[in-house]
């Protein structure tokens, strides 16, 4: 399997030279290191641990592993993926294989090998985007003009020009609109409308819908 990925197939993943090179400067425990991980890595001897994966089923056979696998996703997408994109198709090859390499700091994976777990690991990473923009854009809601929301961001045009533009509020508009329409259409005969309004609110700004 070639080292570099277009963007149709997936990440690009890192070479054999560039994995031992960053695993040996970057083991580093970080303010958002998920929690346990560093105690395994150390009990490894400090090599990498590896992640179990059954390329048939395409899920990790570690039940307790798999769970920090997905954390440290979270942590690195977090810390690292840029957020000033339209969904995580849009983030650069390049910036993906940044996010790939941070994550062979700590786990041993043989990406050159099982197409399965790269797919893995790409969505577990397209979820984490999605539920960290949901987090920072209910963060953005909370500030009453855009003035205020960008006041309170170390860099002051990450995201609130994201989330004010036209294009982005007729989409989130849209979906808001369909999910309406959806609960209306899947609700109990008799439901009172203030009783759909309220499911509306309380699901509409949910990852998948956001």
């Amino acid at each position: 399997m070639d080292d570099h990925f277009s963007p149709q197939k997936g990440p690009q993943t890192p070479s054999s030279e560039t994995l031992n090179e960053d695993s040996n400067k970057k083991r580093t425990r970080g303010k958002s290191c998920g929690k346990g991980l560093p105690e395994y890595v150390e009990a490894n001897g400090g090599k990498r641990v590896t992640l179990p994966f059954n390329s048939i089923l395409q899920v990790p056979i570690n039940r307790i592993m798999s769970g920090k696998f997905t954390t440290e996703v979270g942590c690195i997408v977090r810390s690292h993926a840029p957020v000033c994109h339209d969904g995580w198709k849009k983030v650069s090859e390049t910036d993906k294989k940044k996010l790939w390499e941070a994550l062979l700091v700590k786990f041993d994976l043989d990406l050159a090998k099982d197409d399965m777990l790269i797919h893995y690991i790409d969505d577990k990473m397209s979820t984490a985007y999605t539920r960290f923009k949901h987090r920072l854009h209910n963060h953005y809601k909370k500030c009453k003009t855009p003035e205020e929301g960008r006041a309170k961001f170390p860099k002051p045009d990450w995201l609130c020009d994201f989330f004010k533009d036209p294009n982005y509020q007729e989409k989130m508009k849209q979906k808001r609109d369909d999910l309406k329409a959806r609960l209306i259409d899947e609700a109990p005969e008799g439901t009172p409308f203030d009783s759909i309004e309220w499911t509306e609110m309380q699901t509409q700004f949910k990852p998948n819908c956001g």
